[in-house]
């Protein structure tokens, strides 16, 4: 009697454990399907934000770099306009001090 009863638990029991084993490599084989359509996801997305910041950046430093190019260009500009005036009014009025040295002289 002993034995049929413990016979019939060890089937009982292999048959729950066969029956876990199978659900558990069910949950395990979706959760890895879950999990690689999650982490492609979140390569995808991270592939395209990195792509949106370099083309940021990219025009962040483009635009920069034309800017700096045109405040350096009109400060040259600037700079020899100034030169150019001060030489001017420089000659003016050393030749208008020669002109009346020359009167007075």
């Amino acid at each position: 009697v002993f034995r049929g009863v413990l016979e019939e638990f060890i089937m009982v029991f292999r048959g729950v454990l066969e029956e876990f084993i199978m659900v558990f490599r069910g949950v395990l084989e979706e959760f890895i399907l879950v999990f690689r359509g999650v982490l492609g996801e979140f390569i995808m997305v991270f592939r395209g934000v990195l792509g949106e910041f370099i083309m940021v950046f990219r025009g962040v430093l483009g635009e920069f770099i034309l800017g700096f190019r045109g405040v350096y260009n009109g400060f040259q500009r600037s700079f020899r306009g100034a030169y150019n005036g001060f030489q001017r009014g420089f000659r003016g009025v050393y030749n208008g001090f020669q002109r009346s040295f020359r009167g007075v002289y």
